[in-house]
């Protein structure tokens, strides 16, 4: 698949869709050729409001920051090395990143006590670089965990579990670039009737930077 393609046919559906809810004047920007432009056309329409004429040539993080919020994506390490435009829409667009998978713990831990922070690292990078916040996703979950752990009894996985979150952790909370604005981690039990299901699972997410000057408190960040 060549870059900017899209792998599925509902893709370009949803693409269009959002692009219905767009004033005329953004149009051009919601025709961007690339699977992030979901997001952006979606998200952009819902900074604009009515009656008020849409500025087309400012990003959609300025829109967010004058309502006080910040607008983000999920960036895959792939295309933001090896996509000029990918890397150009994230900088530009988004005032907040989340790693899509390299922050996982089977990323970041492949086997036991190895460590691999490469893609974790170039997303926290690429944020540095831009002004943008990081939201970890995600260091405990019950999917792609790496094989060495899903042998483990309770007591070994707790273990493994307290030495993977303090060795992520840790790595970012170290960096000078870096400030971390979320000393707890939160958990937060997935269900979809306001109660924990039988089967829910828990994720922990963790907030590791934030622009440079921004002096506010985070509230409740988690991952779903």
């Amino acid at each position: 698949m060549q870059a900017g393609q899209y792998r599925y046919r509902s893709d370009r559906n949803v693409l269009e869709n959002f692009r219905k809810c767009l004033p005329a004047e953004v149009h051009a920007r919601a025709s961007i050729p690339h699977p992030l432009a979901a997001a952006l056309s979606g998200l952009f329409a819902a900074f604009l409001l009515p009656g008020v004429p849409a500025d087309a040539a400012a990003p959609l993080r300025a829109h967010a920051a004058r309502r006080g919020k910040f607008v983000g994506a999920a960036l895959a390490t792939g295309p933001l090395s090896g996509e000029t435009q990918y890397r150009s829409i994230a900088a530009t667009e988004f005032s907040q990143v989340t790693a899509e998978n390299a922050m996982k713990w089977d990323a970041t831990e492949p086997s036991q006590g190895r460590f691999d922070f490469s893609g974790a690292d170039a997303v926290v990078n690429f944020a540095a670089q831009n002004d943008q916040q990081v939201h970890g996703h995600t260091l405990v979950w019950h999917n792609q965990t790496p094989g060495c752990v899903q042998g483990l009894d309770a007591t070994a996985m707790r273990a493994a579990m307290r030495n993977h979150i303090a060795q992520v952790v840790g790595r970012y909370a170290d960096n000078a670039a870096l400030s971390v604005t979320g000393q707890t981690v939160t958990a937060e039990n997935l269900a979809y009737n306001g109660s924990p299901a039988p089967d829910a699972s828990t994720t922990f997410g963790f907030q590791v930077s934030r622009p440079n000057g921004d002096t506010r408190t985070p509230s409740g960040y988690t991952c779903s």
